[in-house]
């Protein structure tokens, strides 16, 4: 097995037939998804089982032991058997543009020993704009791919799980740890559609950007009093700007 893509998925059954018809047409005995449903209901089980994808053998759900989104991605990455791992929750989709069929005749002879990422389209309603990177030394240190564009040696993944401890955050932690530990090569190509309006991208309340905050602190290693200072003035304006002019205006704003 070359590649595993592993979708996580909670109360979203929608959101999760779009996500796998858009790598369904890749599925094959070199390529498998692992579907982990973390929804306190039977909505999503439910409803896969009554889509056309469910016919695929290559597809396989599982009904989530533990509560909480890295959990759950932990979860994927133990019943995973493909040399490398790439996360594609559900309500995220592959880029039209993007063919693994072509990726896997390119790259196939690295995936077990190099991180492979490209960019990412960044979407929210009608808005949407480009994740990519152009600064070599800045790739794992300063900016981190957006994890639906990152295939990462299963072999590291199994040896390093996400924090569980971290709510926001633990993706950028261990994408930092892989990037030291691992070869890494940036395609230039956009790979996955990700949905802003996530904790991450759209604080709520003050609360939550304080913890965020601290997770960001603490996963980047940030000792500097300024630069801590600085994170804390950036998230914080950040809030307020969302609050008063709404998070659709804030995207155009920042475009």
């Amino acid at each position: 097995m070359k590649i595993s893509i592993i979708t996580i998925c909670r109360n979203n059954p929608k959101e999760l037939i779009t996500t796998i018809e858009s790598y369904s047409k890749f599925l094959s005995n070199e390529v498998e998804a692992i579907i982990i449903d973390g929804s306190e209901n039977i909505k999503c089980i439910k409803t896969f089982n009554e889509s056309a994808v469910s016919k695929n053998e290559n597809i396989a759900i599982y009904k989530q032991k533990t509560k909480g989104l890295y959990p759950a991605m932990n979860e994927g990455v133990t019943l995973a058997k493909g040399e490398s791992i790439i996360f594609m929750n559900s309500g995220d989709t592959f880029n039209d543009e993007f063919c693994l069929k072509s990726f896997l005749e390119k790259y196939s002879h690295l995936l077990s020993s190099t991180i492979l990422c490209g960019g990412a389209k960044l979407y929210y309603k009608d808005f949407y704009k480009y994740n990519s990177w152009n600064k070599k030394d800045e790739l794992g240190k300063e900016w981190f791919p957006s994890h639906q564009a990152v295939f990462m040696p299963s072999n590291f993944l199994k040896k390093n799980n996400f924090s569980e401890s971290l709510k926001i955050s633990a993706d950028t932690e261990l994408q930092k740890k892989a990037f030291q530990k691992n070869n890494s090569l940036y395609i230039d190509q956009v790979i996955c559609n990700f949905e802003l309006g996530g904790i991450s991208s759209k604080p709520t309340n003050l609360k939550k950007t304080i913890s965020h905050c601290r997770e960001l602190i603490a996963t980047r290693e940030i000792k500097s009093r300024i630069e801590i200072i600085k994170i804390y003035i950036k998230q914080i304006f950040k809030l307020l700007i969302i609050k008063l002019i709404g998070y659709r205006n804030y995207l155009r704003l920042i475009k």
